[in-house]
């Protein structure tokens, strides 16, 4: 249990190291993560959802609530093509919760964008062909509400 903590912790100091120029400052902007932006995932505790409306190529509405600390993970993978993109558009609370919104390849690579601020637009890119599993994080203390539509 201590080692799982201690993972989770490392993977919060990491990500507040991580300078992704544009994230947080608008809530209007789009970024996409650059290559050395992202991390292996291991001993993290997991939630899986099922996708509701899954469909290859078109966009999909989650509504998620996700535990403290705790990264949530939909049960279908996608497939994505190289280069490839996935857009997050919506909101959750509280607020000013640090959530991370993203993919997590087969290898356990979470490829990901950060914010704080209570909204997400924000484009996720793969760098190569695979299926991908969409995945959010909670960073916070406190339970998270995630309204969001997933374009890919």
């Amino acid at each position: 249990k201590l080692k799982g903590l201690c993972s989770a912790l490392l993977c919060v100091l990491l990500l507040n190291s991580v300078n992704i120029p544009g994230i947080g400052n608008s809530q209007e902007s789009t970024s996409i993560i650059p290559a050395n932006s992202v991390i292996e995932i291991s001993d993290l505790k997991f939630d899986t959802s099922d996708w509701d409306n899954y469909s290859a190529r078109a966009t999909n509405q989650l509504e998620w609530n996700i535990s403290p600390s705790t990264m949530k993970r939909a049960s279908t993978a996608f497939s994505l093509g190289a280069n490839e993109t996935v857009t997050f558009n919506g909101t959750y609370t509280p607020s000013g919760s640090s959530v991370d919104f993203g993919l997590i390849s087969p290898d356990g690579t979470f490829y990901h964008v950060n914010t704080g601020n209570g909204r997400i637009k924000t484009t996720v890119k793969v760098p190569k062909a695979d299926k991908y599993y969409l995945a959010i994080r909670n960073n916070s203390g406190k339970t998270i509400k995630v309204t969001c539509t997933v374009s890919y």
